[in-house]
């Protein structure tokens, strides 16, 4: 791998997965820092000067903490081993981290002041500066070099760990089920299922649609996520890829309301790969699981259309529209008539509008582009309420198109503006039919 792309993965990574240049000058002293020739701010805490240093092209691993005056950014002591691997390169701008990384020994402790702009722009290469970083002036790195090796050596190193971790996943398992003294035998495919509460009602299928409260820790009972603390429980449709197949496999065992716990082997949870900083690899995960609610995608479908039926006579009302709708179900309210030809199917039309949800907000307009929409009538090139509503109209005219769901962009929605089973209103202005 490229050795700048490289240094960018990692840093990119470190920084975005736990929040999920000074001035040029002479060599001088202030507030406790010397500061090189270029303006790297710096202090020794430890100086082994005989010691091995970090050369580009090779990995510093590190304990490293990075910081504001009040708040620590990052910690390397969320990693599983603690420790930071950072590719050594050569420094981008007078005053970079690499220079005071390149300063540094085998087994030495320092700080580093380093602007904050520069490191994420030019270090970590962020298109942007990151949200949590915004008015940071100077960042505080606290960094201690515990070892060096070649990319290759690193490589090799760490393929050993991943042995390792894989052979000692199922003692370390077999010790927790006989300190625990769980009897529970598991699965063909390995997944330990423990039936705290029944439920009621059929069994959850795939395809259908759930609800589910859910805690998920290692065994050693580090906390990696929980519902209740997020605030709420999540929705999703079973079968479908979702957080662990371990939590699939479980929920197919279990009624609405019902209450389990598991133990999923790494092959059910994150596999050879963990996740991020949180779980390392081969690691055994133990879950609690609440269903909540199971419906059929009939069901929820509609229920969705009942609530959405209620949202359009609700908007009828507010707005005085009295128009009943065709056979559809689309509204078409005419503001003006219009005294041109009514458009068949295949003419081309131009048309203005603006597209509004019902509550008011704007997702689209044509007078954004500063020109008509322009497309074939009937010919499927928009939404159904488009097509059936233009059709009913005169060039010249305009009308409001209150459109269900299931003429618009139904179980869907369209991008971040339109969610799914969203009613629409469009404001619409027929320029022009072209006849052909």
């Amino acid at each position: 791998m490229n050795k700048t792309v490289f240094g960018f993965v990692i840093l990119g990574f470190l920084i975005t997965t736990i929040f999920t240049s000074c001035d040029s000058g002479k060599s001088k002293k202030q507030d406790g820092f010397d500061y090189s020739e270029t303006g790297l701010a710096y202090k020794f805490h430890i100086l082994n000067d005989t010691a091995e240093q970090p050369e580009i092209g090779k990995l510093a691993f590190l304990k490293m903490k990075y910081r504001s005056n009040d708040t620590t950014l990052f910690d390397s002591d969320v990693m599983p081993d603690g420790l930071v691997p950072i590719p050594i390169e050569e420094p981008v701008y007078a005053g970079d981290l690499m220079e005071g990384l390149q300063m540094m020994h085998r087994g030495d402790s320092a700080t580093f002041l380093i602007q904050a702009d520069s490191f994420f722009l030019k270090t970590a290469r962020f298109p942007e500066i990151p949200e949590y970083a915004i008015g940071i002036d100077k960042l505080i790195f606290d960094v201690k070099l515990m070892n060096i090796k070649t990319e290759d050596e690193a490589r090799k190193d760490y393929e050993k760990q991943l042995v390792g971790l894989q052979v000692a996943e199922d003692s370390i398992l077999q010790a927790y089920l006989q300190e625990n003294n769980i009897k529970t035998q598991p699965t063909e495919t390995g997944l330990y299922f423990e039936n705290l509460k029944e439920g009621k009602g059929p069994l959850a299928k795939k395809g259908d649609l759930v609800t589910v409260d859910f805690n998920i820790s290692m065994l050693d009972g580090t906390e990696i996520f929980s519902t209740k603390q997020q605030g709420e429980p999540v929705f999703f449709e079973l079968g479908q890829p979702f957080d662990t197949e371990g939590m699939n496999q479980a929920l197919l065992k279990m009624k609405e309301g019902g209450k389990a716990r598991i133990i999923m082997l790494s092959s059910l949870a994150f596999g050879e790969r963990g996740r991020g900083g949180m779980v390392p690899p081969y690691t055994t995960l133990i879950s609690e699981l609440e269903l909540v609610k199971i419906q059929s995608k009939k069901e929820y479908d509609n229920q969705q259309r009942l609530g959405e039926t209620d949202q359009i006579e609700k908007y009828l009302k507010e707005n005085g529209i009295t128009e009943k709708p065709t056979a559809s179900g689309l509204y078409v309210v005419i503001r003006e008539k219009g005294d041109g030809p009514a458009p068949k199917p295949g003419d081309k039309v131009k048309v203005w509008y603006t597209g509004k949800l019902l509550d008011g907000t704007v997702f689209d307009a044509s007078s954004n582009r500063n020109k008509a929409f322009e497309f074939p009538l009937g010919q499927g090139r928009v939404i159904k309420g488009w097509d059936e509503g233009i059709a009913l109209m005169k060039q010249g005219g305009k009308a409001t198109l209150i459109i269900p769901s299931n003429l618009g962009y139904g179980e869907r929605g369209s991008g971040q503006r339109i969610p799914p089973f969203s009613p629409l209103v469009f404001e619409v202005e027929l320029q022009e039919v072209i006849k052909e």
